[in-house]
């Protein structure tokens, strides 16, 4: 029987049955979260008022790690659970019947235990929220805005996990399919666009992924991905010469999870709306709302298409990434899916009949002509060429990574890519030897703040090497640009060098007085690091050093050099190293050397 009254107020009651009859689900949220948030706090609290660190830096950082991902699972885990719990008798028609005919309505009867499910979790945030604020003034600090931070985070992410559990529970009447349910509604779109994207990728060459659009409808995997916290410089007031780093909420976050927060409202009325149209016997159906079935049944076979279609490709044809093997894989899957869903809709075996069949036969179709968009790139994924003037930068990364960001070089890879997408520029690793192969990658980031990601084997000799035209050609004149090697080999010109080591290996006249030189290396001294960086950027620009040529393996060293450096308004350390061969000729940087006392003269040089 339908509800035709729209009376929705809360029954009093109806909450005080739910708190009680379902206690060990608020009261284990509570004593978890007692473990992660106010303990914790204490405990780093007694190592602040001993010195060790500041006492605000310790507050903000507990609670921002407490806002995290460990509130996201807490929420997302005691959502289902509370949601499954108040909403449990609508899965039997015996309790369904029961509470369908006390004399309240529909709506009564759903905001009362909406609110009771969702004060499960609500009550419980503010009384921690009570007494970890006490736990900082125990400490000196009286700043609310952290904690309060945390309990919106917390309240928004209660509520909208709550609110999928709830219409997971209004979709389906039968208590096994509702956490399943619930799982999909969290997870299937960021699940059904990475299997979408490694499926695709085996038919699209040199792409290695897809950009994900639908992460989103995911809101678990959206969120995780985000950094809750963000760090800012903090002064304490105790020590004003030594600033520190100061977690806060990141109002990014924030701001997703009040849209998530909206999102969930209008969950909750949707849900409202199902219930007041859900029929009481429907409790023991695996889709409570006979119109969504068809939906439901073709979503499921197709999910299982993606899943089952990842794994049948990877088990028969791990080797094997074409077209027809594809759909077999995805087809495979969708029937397995198909008759599955179609099984426990009717809630028996008898589903081979012709209108069941010609469904299936639907299904097969729209993945044919899935498969077939993938197979001609009707979307234009592979031969997308992003041009010059959309590009912020672009890294080249083969045995050596350039990052290019003037126009000349943004023609220049731009050309590259064209060239590397012709059929004949493709090492197919059945004709071509593995020596004869070379691997290279370009990542863009454009100026739309998207990124794109592409990787290619090309077949690479000395003769291919030297036509322009060709890949080979074009990636070795691009490699081999002094300016470019230059930017590649060495750290920037302004960089403030921390540590240069020097180590040698066919160079045996060096100087060992006073270099403090070990198993042929020593470290340079900073006042040096200039004179021999500029004696460097000399000798590549020159051709001496650094000309690239993948082909020649196992070259035999002359020297190394490692650089730890910072640049200016950058407090990390970076790293970078550098190799002459013994086929160069690094005359200056040699000559810087001797100079500077780090190698004597080879006429001076003792001999074994």
């Amino acid at each position: 029987m339908q509800s035709k009254t729209w009376c929705c107020k809360l029954s009093r009651p109806l909450i005080r049955k739910d708190i009680t009859r379902f206690w060990p689900i608020w009261s284990s949220y509570l004593a978890i979260w007692l473990m992660l948030l106010p303990i914790p706090l204490l405990n780093s609290l007694a190592e602040s008022r001993s010195g060790r660190t500041d006492v605000l830096c310790t507050v903000y950082r507990q609670i921002v790690t407490a806002g995290g991902n460990a509130s996201l699972v807490m929420t997302l885990i005691f959502g289902g659970l509370s949601a499954a719990a108040v909403w449990s008798y609508l899965f039997q028609s015996r309790s369904a019947s029961l509470f369908h005919a006390l004399p309240v309505t529909r709506g009564t009867l759903f905001v009362s235990h909406f609110a009771a499910g969702l004060g499960f979790m609500a009550v419980p945030n503010v009384l921690l929220a009570a007494v970890t604020y006490l736990c900082q003034l125990s400490a000196g600090c009286t700043d609310p805005m952290p904690i309060l931070h945390w309990l919106a985070a917390v309240c928004l992410e209660s509520l909208l996990f709550f609110s999928i559990g709830t219409l997971a529970a209004m979709l389906t009447g039968s208590l096994p399919a509702m956490p399943v349910l619930y799982g999909l509604l969290n997870f299937a779109a960021a699940a059904c666009e990475s299997l979408w994207s490694s499926l695709a990728c085996l038919l699209y060459y040199g792409v290695s992924s897809l950009s994900a659009r639908l992460t989103f409808l995911s809101p678990f995997i959206r969120l995780v991905a985000m950094s809750p916290g963000k760090c800012v410089s903090y002064v304490p007031a105790v020590d004003a010469g030594f600033p520190q780093q100061l977690q806060q909420f990141d109002p990014d976050y924030l701001r997703h999870l009040v849209r998530y927060g909206l999102a969930a409202l209008a969950l909750a009325a949707a849900a409202l709306l199902l219930y007041r149209r859900r029929a009481t016997e429907a409790a023991g159906d695996v889709i409570a709302v006979p119109r969504l079935r068809p939906a439901a049944k073709y979503a499921f076979s197709l999910f299982c298409s993606l899943a089952l279609g990842w794994i049948f490709q990877s088990v028969f044809f791990p080797s094997h990434t074409g077209a027809l093997s594809l759909f077999l894989c995805m087809a495979a899957g969708g029937a397995v899916g198909y008759i599955a869903a179609a099984m426990l809709l009717k809630k028996s075996f008898r589903v081979f009949r012709p209108r069941q069949m010609a469904g299936l036969l639907a299904v097969f179709v729209l993945l044919g002509g899935c498969v077939l968009c993938l197979r001609f790139d009707v979307l234009q994924v592979e031969s997308r060429v992003p041009a010059a003037e959309d590009v912020a930068s672009v890294t080249v990364y083969c045995d050596r990574t350039l990052t290019l960001s003037d126009p000349g070089g943004l023609r220049w890879t731009e050309a590259l890519h064209r060239t590397a997408l012709n059929p004949e520029e493709r090492a197919d690793p059945d004709t071509v030897p593995s020596e004869e192969r070379l691997y290279f990658t370009l990542e863009y980031h454009l100026k739309d703040g998207s990124a794109l990601s592409r990787n290619y084997c090309i077949p690479y000799t000395p003769d291919r090497a030297e036509v322009p035209a060709s890949a080979a050609g074009q990636l070795t004149a691009l490699m081999r640009q002094p300016a470019y090697a230059l930017s590649s080999l060495l750290p920037p010109e302004d960089a403030v060098y921390e540590n240069i080591e020097l180590s040698l290996h066919t160079i045996r006249h060096l100087a060992a007085e006073g270099r403090g030189y070990e198993y042929d290396s020593c470290p340079v001294y900073s006042v040096d690091g200039d004179a021999l960086t500029a004696a460097l950027r000399e000798d590549i620009l020159a051709g001496r050093i650094g000309i690239w040529d993948p082909i020649r393996g196992g070259r035999e060293a002359m020297l190394d050099l490692s650089f730890d450096y910072s640049l200016p308004g950058d407090r990390d350390t970076r790293w970078s190293y550098l190799t002459i061969y013994a086929d160069e000729q690094p005359t200056r940087t040699l000559e810087v050397l001797t100079e500077l006392g780090y190698l004597v003269p080879e006429s001076e040089a003792p001999h074994a």
